[in-house]
């Protein structure tokens, strides 16, 4: 049997007259591999794909550097420049 990966959390929800009463929500949690650190994290949100904003901005920045360089790579054939 697959074990549960959900987690339990406390909210804190105002009920009449100012007074808080906790309520218990269910959370999903997506296992998940960073594509960029290959290693294995737990999520919350499904559409998350990076294990932190540093892996993240890494491939951010190296999508952004390959994308430079087939610019480069295009004005050098159009200029006619080997």
């Amino acid at each position: 049997m697959a074990k549960d990966t959900t987690i339990v959390a406390i909210k804190r929800g105002r009920v009449n007259k100012g007074k808080f009463r906790d309520k218990v929500v269910k959370l999903p949690r997506f296992l998940r591999v960073c594509p960029v650190c290959s290693i294995n994290f737990f999520t919350d949100r499904a559409s998350q794909v990076y294990c932190s904003r540093r892996c993240r901005n890494t491939a951010a920045m190296r999508r952004y550097r390959a994308r430079k360089s087939q610019e480069e790579v295009k004005s050098n054939e159009v200029v006619g420049v080997s």
